[in-house]
């Protein structure tokens, strides 16, 4: 007799069921280990040497015959143990095993969970097209249990609507970008109209990574105010809430948008009011003199200062290198606001060091942005061709690892040298 429904989707993140039991291949010994190990890996604080003990414990059962609902559960568990240790081919692949054996079952709420647990891992593997394919499958699977008469959480909707829009902006799809932010934005929506909805950690925490996102949205369309005001609206949630990887990461891009800001004008055009974030707001002088090139400068120079303080006590090397760079960008901005003359070399030190740490680490992204920003001190200095072929490096570098959103920024600098 078929199961019905709630019975087949239980969550993977449930270790055993009243359900269970009466099959005949049941394992208790699988099932207490599976309490335990669940315990040990998703309610405490661990480190390596847990995920290790973790294998230890469960690979002896894995290959032999067990309950299904066991078997997904098994590789659900050692896919989290493997991640824990760095080995995300062999998480992927048991995770692969869970969505392939879940969905010939019909059991969609383990094929949306082993999904999106896989896009996870594949970002972090910079394989960002089959992330955004797991993504794929993940909310496919959701929009089936919603078939079978199991509705998401609207908070579930809302963070499956962010992350594709993460995504989307990495790989550079800015209408898919534009769309999944709408969709967001619906769900807050509907969210925020619930009682005491408006003011929850998780709801202030969703907001603070709709207005980065939408501060990336309007950089990509060229509206440097609009993302100015997004990215001062995020780094005030973080800065009370967020993890601080998140603050480091929204203090560097509310400098770059600060410094989008600042550029667009110069000293003699009527500058606009743009209100400083209270987390970086230094002294009543500051308030009076808003809207000021120099001044947005200045509050830019905190936002980045903040960010090295962070990455720094977070041993975050990329992070730090990412700050340096808009650094950079500030210092070539501020010599050209105040008149004053650039110290040659300065910055394309800088940038080169930024590229150390990105061969250092592997990390793509940051590479290409120190190739940017090497390209930009280059033309700066006049060196045009140079200039040029930084640019066209980063380009394709970028490109080739399907990092759309950001060969946006090389992509723009080639246009401007061409025409």
């Amino acid at each position: 007799m078929a199961r019905n429904p709630k019975q087949r989707n239980i969550s993977l993140t449930t270790p055993d069921s009243p359900y269970w039991p009466n099959h005949k291949t049941y394992s208790s010994h699988l099932a207490g280990l599976l309490n335990q190990e669940y315990d040990r890996l998703f309610h405490q604080r661990i480190g390596p040497e847990d995920y290790k003990k973790a294998l230890h414990n469960l690979l002896p059962f894995y290959g032999h015959s067990a309950y299904y609902e066991q078997s997904l559960r098994l590789e659900y568990t050692l896919a989290h143990a493997y991640a824990g240790v760095d080995a995300n081919e062999q998480a992927i692949y048991h995770l692969d095993n869970v969505s392939e054996n879940a969905y010939r079952r019909s059991n969609w709420q383990a094929v949306q969970e082993s999904e999106r647990f896989k896009a996870t891992l594949l970002r972090h593997c910079s394989n960002h097209v089959d992330s955004y394919v797991a993504l794929t499958n993940s909310a496919d699977a959701m929009n089936l249990l919603e078939h079978d008469g199991i509705k998401a959480k609207p908070y579930e909707k809302l963070d499956m609507a962010l992350y594709f829009a993460g995504r989307a902006y990495v790989l550079g799809r800015f209408p898919d970008f534009q769309r999944r932010l709408g969709e967001a934005k619906e769900h807050i929506t509907v969210l925020a109209a619930q009682p005491g909805e408006k003011q929850s950690k998780e709801m202030r925490l969703q907001m603070a990574l709709f207005h980065w996102l939408s501060a990336q949205l309007a950089r990509v369309r060229g509206y440097p105010l609009q993302a100015y005001h997004h990215a001062s609206e995020a780094i005030d949630i973080f800065d009370s809430y967020g993890r601080t990887i998140d603050a480091i990461r929204i203090n560097i891009v509310f400098a770059g948008c600060a410094l989008d800001v600042a550029e667009a004008q110069d000293e003699r055009s009527q500058c606009f009011v743009h209100a400083i974030p209270g987390a970086l707001l230094e002294s009543p002088e500051m308030i009076r003199q808003e809207g000021s090139p120099l001044v947005l400068c200045r509050v830019a120079g905190v936002a980045i200062n903040k960010a090295k303080n962070l990455a720094s006590r977070e041993d975050d090397h990329v992070g730090m290198a990412l700050a340096q760079l808009e650094s950079v960008r500030k210092t070539r901005l501020m010599d050209s606001l105040e008149h004053r003359e650039p110290t040659i070399g300065k910055g394309t030190v800088a940038a080169a060091a930024a590229l150390e740490i990105g061969y250092q680490t592997g990390d793509v992204a940051l590479q290409g942005q120190a190739l940017t920003t090497f390209g930009d001190e280059l033309l700066a200095e006049g060196q045009v061709e140079a200039a040029r072929k930084r640019y066209s490096i980063a380009k394709h570098l970028l490109q080739e690892f399907e990092l759309g959103g950001l060969a946006l920024r090389p992509h723009r600098a080639l246009e401007a040298l061409s025409n």
